[in-house]
Order: structure tokens, then C-alpha cells, then sequence
């Protein structure tokens, strides 16, 4: 009887299948947006060794994860910096260019809320250091006004990681090749307890010194320093590299670039014109085995070709260091692109051409080059003449003994304590000096002279265009080199200073202003290049690229575009992915000619992303609050993810969405049709075993 009313009472249970009504939402009525920081800031490394970053990647890549968000909601994930990215999951994980910008990123959600399928509910996984856009907070008010709660996850422990880092001077230094120079970088750290740390001096990735440097507390700007000398000239890029023993979060700033520009001897080309074999060239072309400063090239007519060869004598010429073939005084301003200054006879001039003596002034006034003119004025061309630094001239013939003095505060102000200043300058004997009595209001006089009469100039020079012309009174300065021991030093030292002085003013053709740059990761930076055109004037119709090489050996190619500013200059943004130098080449067009040059620029970390890595837990909390939403931690988020049940209550849903009822039995039916076979079995065998007897 038992057994039978207990069976009874199941029906009537299985009859009655009590139950309980659940509300859920939709999974196809609402999207859940995630937002991942993905800004350089998130590479901070913390106690654990990974970072922030990865550790995210590590959570909402996983399958299980990524399946339960799937069937909790319509799912959309960007990962953000400076804007928005959408992105799959599971994604890589790669930093994004540009500062911490959380109002952009939340406001983009805003918007995708007023159109298609609302926003249920926001995940915010980031460190909470944002830098840049509108304050999130104001963003957050207009969430809560839309009554969308966001959820923040802290992607950092809240313990302060260790931070050291080095930091170099940022411009160029200077230095003389094979000349001992130092190299100065600061350290920095943000440590509790005194520490010691190795510094280490690279280049082309080979260790060249190492230094053990003792940190204080919280230590700021110990100077760290390096003694090295460099056998090679030009732009070298040395690294300053840290190495601790404790783990460094932040790994950008661990190392930092120092740019010398190693000077070598300068080399001055200057190129000889005259129309004689004379003996100022024979002593001025063996000028450089006492003067490594000076390499003289020669161009010198000779004379004309026999007659008899048709269609009419042509001009022959001698030439020295000079690769073109010459059948005339040239007229193509690129001719003299080589050089950084001219000494011309005057006597030459009358074989130029129209042309010949544009290209020359070209080279002057454009270029910057430096023109020394000798020899005679009278019957000079008006052009050539009108270059001259004197209005009247006076013919001097030297019979004894005439000084000249050298002014020491120009052209040979260079060594104040050379010979030439120390012992004086005595004009050449038995020949006539082409003096100037009186200096255009633009020249100055660099070597004096006393006449009865007054004052005259043996030399004199000023300024026409970008360039310099001087005037020197003497053809004869060769007899100084066989006066005696001491004149044949006087001659070295005055033709190296006055090569110096035509020389220093001349522009190269193509310029990158930014060679030697320090530039920063991420953050695009305008590459610059100043092109002269074949006259020496800023080029408007160039075609140039530039190929970048990455410290990886990753190589990209890009176009420069006119600028809207500057005559001749050509500019293309360039973002550097990664710290290190990188060689930009570039490749100019100028109507039917191609050049290439050079430059190299430093990357490195820089800006709010590198200055400041401590997390930011308070933004993150007020976020959450003013949304109705929920703070958590990385490893509350990380629990609740891997179920549906826990994954409901730990991320709130906006109150606009639709919501779907589900009848969830009491018991399941399975239980209690177990229960009734088993009590009609029951009642059935008791009935056979016992009622029956």
C-alpha cells in the first residue's frame, strides 16, 4: 500500500511539473563590445614576467573562453590606443602606434549603439593609464545616460614594477676621427632599495666597454660614462645598453642611442683654372703632400688643335683629377657639383662662352662655392668683373723688401698662433702686385698692404650670393715655397687657411635635415631632404624615394611629395615600429639623372607611454561606477569567463535588453520517472513475494 501511494504521489508531481520561470537575454538581440588596451604601455612587464598584454591574450584566446562569449552574446572586439581596431579572437599580441586615448575609444561604442543591434554591455580590459583624448570620466557619464554599464577588468598587479631606465643626450655630439671623445648617458630607476647594475657601450651590435654603476634609492639621473675613440669618419651610432639582475618591466627604455658625427681631416677640392702651364699650378698641385686638406684638380687650356683638322681648330686642354672628357670651358652648372672652390687666372675668362660664365656664377651664389680670382683686371668681361670685392686697382712692382700683414680677425683668424701671423708675410720680389685701393662697401681686406699713398689690399674677399669671392694681388706665390724653410711653412699654412675660408660656405645638393635624428617609436615624424637642381637652385620638379632599413633588416619603401612650405624640399611621414637605427637611401631624379645619398635616424621609445607605466586601478573604478558597471580583476574575470552562469552575474547587461523567459523545472523529469518505475517495481515484486503468499 506504501509503495502504491508513493507512485501515486510521483504522478501527480510528474502532472502537476512544478517549475521555476528564469529571465535571460537574447543572444541574438544585443552585442557585447570588448575593448582591449593594445597601447605600448600594456608591454609592461609585471612580477609574474609577462605582460599585460600577453597576459590578456592568454585569456581571451583560449577556446573554452572564446566559445562561452559566443553563446552569452553577439561578441565585437577592437583593440585600441590611439583609435579603434577591430579584431578577431583569438588576436596577436602587437602594440598599436599612438598614446592611451580611452574617451575615443568609448565614444566609437557610443555610436555603434545608435545604429543596428544595441550595446547590452562593455568590457574595458586595459592598465587604466590613458594619456590622451577627452577625460573618460565626462565619456562615462554619457554611458551611464544611455544605461549601458561598463565593465572594467585591471589588466596590472598593483604592486609598482621596477623601472630602469637610460637616457642619452639627445643631439648629435661632435668628435675628431682617432681622437679620444666621451660618451655621457644618465640612469634612472624607480627601485625601493639600493641596487648595482652593468652598462654596457655597443656598436654594430659588439660590446666595446661595460661599467658596473651603483643605484641609490629611487635613484635620478646617475651619469654613467664612456672614454672611446673612432677610426672612422662620419655619422657612428653607439648604444648604451642596461643589464639588472631584478626584473625590468619595461623593457623600451632599457637601452638608448648616442649619434657622433666623427670629423675627419676636411678635404677641400679645389679646382685650378688658368690658360698656362704656370708655375703657381706646378707648386699648388703638389700642395697636397704638405697640406692633406687640399686636393687640387686642374682644367687649362693649352692651346688650340692643328688647323688642318676640319671643321675648325678646337681647343685643347690639360687636365688633372678630373674624370669628364673636356673639349670646351663648361657650361653645365653640374660640372662644378664636385668641387668647393674655384682659383681661377683672370687671363681665362676671355675664352669662356656666355654660358661657360652663367655655370661659374651658378657655382658662387648658389651652391655656395668660393671663387679665388688672380692675375690681371684690365679688359676683364663686365660679369666676371662686377664680381670683383675693389672698385680701383694699383700696379705695384716689388722691387725689396714689402711687407703685407694679415688681418687676424679674418680669413686667417683660424690659427692664432701660426707663422704666418707670428713671423709675417713678405710680398713676392720682382713682380707686380694688382693692389686695391678701394673696397666695395660689402669686402673686407685680409691682407694689408702700406703704399706711400696710403693703404691697399693684397687680398680682399665678401660675399656674392650663398658663396665668397677674394681677390689676391700675387700670381707669384709659388716663389714663397723656395725662399727658405720658414716661407715654404708660411706658404702651406696661408693656402690651407684660405682653402678653408673658400671652401666652408658650399651646400650639398641633397640634404636630409634629419641625419642624426633622434625620432620616436610610433609616432610618425616627417622625413625631410633639401634637393638642389642642376643650377644649384632648390629643385621643384624632383621625383624622390627613400627606402628605410629597420634594425631587423625589414625594409620599406616610400615616395616624398613637394612640400607646401620650402622651395626645393621634400617631406613623407615615416613611423618606426621598433627601437634602432635605420638607414634611409634615398634615390633623387632630376630630369635625366639619378642620385643617391644617405641618412640615418635613431628610433626610440618616447612620450607618456614610455615616461609613465604604473597602473591606474582608480580610473578604472570610477569608470564602472558612474556606468552601473563592475571593477574586477584580471583572475576574477579570467573564473567567471569559463562559465555561462558565472559569466551572467559578474558582467551586468544594459536594462534595454530584450530579455527571453525560460521555465526551469524544479526537478528534472528524468528524476522523477526513475522515481516511479522504481516504486511501481517495488510494489509490484512486494505484492508477488508477500500479499500473494
Amino acid at each position: 500500500m506504501a509503495a502504491r501511494i508513493i507512485s501515486c504521489l510521483i504522478l501527480a508531481v510528474i502532472i502537476a511539473n512544478p517549475s521555476r520561470v528564469v529571465k535571460v537575454p537574447g543572444t541574438k538581440d544585443f552585442k557585447l563590445v570588448t575593448l582591449i588596451d593594445a597601447s605600448r604601455s600594456m608591454l609592461t612587464k609585471d612580477d609574474s614576467g609577462l605582460s599585460r598584454l600577453s597576459k590578456i591574450a592568454t585569456i581571451m584566446n583560449n577556446k573554452d573562453i572564446h566559445d562561452n562569449l559566443q553563446n552569452f552574446a553577439k561578441t565585437e572586439t577592437y583593440l585600441f590606443s590611439d583609435g579603434c581596431v577591430p579584431t578577431t579572437l583569438p588576436f596577436a599580441v602587437q602594440p598599436l602606434p599612438g598614446d592611451t586615448n580611452f574617451g575615443t575609444a568609448m565614444t566609437h561604442v557610443l555610436r555603434m549603439d545608435e545604429l543596428g543591434v544595441p550595446v547590452g554591455a562593455v568590457l574595458l580590459l586595459s592598465d587604466g593609464r590613458s594619456n590622451a583624448g577627452p577625460s573618460p570620466q565626462d565619456v562615462a557619464k554619457r554611458f551611464a545616460h544611455a544605461g549601458v554599464p561598463i565593465t572594467t577588468v585591471l589588466a596590472a598587479e598593483d604592486a609598482r614594477p621596477l623601472d630602469v631606465a637610460v637616457v642619452a643626450p639627445s643631439q648629435t655630439l661632435q668628435a675628431k676621427r682617432d681622437e679620444p671623445f666621451t660618451l655621457t648617458a644618465h640612469v634612472s630607476a624607480n627601485n625601493l632599495q639600493p641596487m648595482d647594475i652593468r652598462v654596457q657601450l655597443l656598436q654594430n651590435a659588439a660590446v666595446l666597454q661595460e661599467a658596473e654603476l651603483h643605484l641609490p634609492a629611487n635613484a635620478d639621473k646617475v651619469p654613467v660614462h664612456f672614454t672611446v675613440a673612432s677610426p672612422t669618419a662620419g655619422l657612428q651610432t653607439y648604444v648604451v645598453r642596461l643589464r639588472t639582475d631584478a626584473q625590468d618591466a619595461v623593457q623600451d627604455n632599457d637601452a638608448d642611442f648616442l649619434s657622433v658625427q666623427v670629423e675627419q681631416p676636411p678635404v677641400f677640392k679645389i679646382l685650378y683654372m688658368a690658360n698656362t702651364l704656370d708655375w703657381d699650378w706646378r707648386f699648388f698641385s703638389k700642395l697636397h703632400e704638405d697640406v692633406p686638406s687640399i686636393q687640387a684638380s686642374a682644367l687649362i687650356q693649352l692651346g688650340e688643335l692643328p688647323t688642318g683638322e676640319p671643321p675648325q681648330p678646337k681647343p685643347r686642354f690639360f687636365t688633372e683629377n678630373i674624370a669628364s672628357d673636356i673639349a670646351e670651358f663648361p657650361e653645365n652648372t653640374d660640372f662644378y657639383a664636385p668641387f668647393d672652390a674655384v682659383v681661377a687666372d683672370t687671363r681665362v675668362f676671355a675664352s669662356f662662352s656666355d654660358k661657360a660664365v652663367q655655370a661659374l656664377l651658378s657655382f658662387v651664389q648658389n651652391k655656395g662655392g668660393g671663387l679665388l680670382l688672380k692675375g690681371p683686371v684690365e679688359n676683364l668681361r663686365d660679369d666676371i668683373a662686377s664680381l670683383l670685392p675693389a672698385k680701383t686697382f694699383s700696379a705695384e712692382f716689388v722691387n725689396g723688401p714689402f711687407r703685407l700683414n694679415p688681418n687676424p680677425q679674418f680669413v686667417f683668424s683660424r690659427k692664432a698662433s701660426s707663422r704666418l701671423l707670428s713671423e709675417g708675410l713678405f710680398a713676392p720680389r720682382l713682380n707686380t702686385l694688382t693692389l686695391m685701393t678701394d673696397l666695395k662697401k660689402s669686402a673686407r681686406s685680409a691682407l694689408d698692404a702700406q703704399l706711400p699713398n696710403g693703404k691697399a689690399s693684397a687680398l680682399a674677399a665678401h660675399t656674392v650670393g650663398a658663396g665668397r669671392v677674394l681677390y689676391l694681388a700675387s700670381t707669384a706665390t709659388w716663389t714663397w715655397k723656395l725662399s727658405s724653410d720658414s716661407s715654404q711653412v708660411i706658404y702651406n699654412d696661408f693656402w690651407a687657411q684660405l682653402a678653408t675660408f673658400l671652401a666652408e660656405t658650399g651646400k650639398p645638393r641633397f640634404n636630409c635635415l634629419n641625419n642624426g635624428q633622434k625620432i620616436p617609436i610610433d609616432q610618425p615624424t616627417d622625413i625631410l631632404l633639401d634637393v638642389l637642381g642642376d643650377d644649384f637652385l632648390p629643385a621643384p620638379d624632383a621625383r624622390v624615394t627613400f627606402t628605410a632599413t629597420a634594425p631587423n633588416g625589414a625594409v620599406s619603401t616610400m615616395e616624398l611629395s613637394p612640400s607646401l612650405h620650402e622651395l626645393g624640399r621634400y617631406e613623407a611621414p615615416f613611423t618606426p615600429a621598433a627601437a634602432g637605427e635605420y638607414l634611409l637611401q634615398f634615390e633623387t631624379r632630376l630630369q635625366d639623372s639619378i642620385h643617391a645619398s644617405q641618412a640615418v635616424v635613431i628610433a626610440r621609445g618616447a612620450g607618456p607611454e614610455s615616461a609613465n607605466t604604473a597602473p591606474n586601478p582608480a580610473l578604472m573604478q570610477d569608470i564602472a561606477r558612474i556606468t552601473a558597471g563592475r571593477s574586477l580583476t584580471l583572475k576574477t574575470f579570467a573564473a567567471a569567463l569559463r562559465s555561462s552562469s558565472a559569466m551572467a552575474d559578474v558582467i551586468p547587461l544594459s536594462a534595454g535588453v530584450p530579455m527571453e523567459e525560460h521555465r526551469i523545472p524544479l526537478v528534472p523529469p528524468y528524476v522523477l520517472y526513475l522515481l516511479l518505475f522504481a516504486s511501481c517495481m517495488l510494489a509490484w515484486w512486494l505484492r508477488r513475494s508477500l500479499s500473494l503468499k
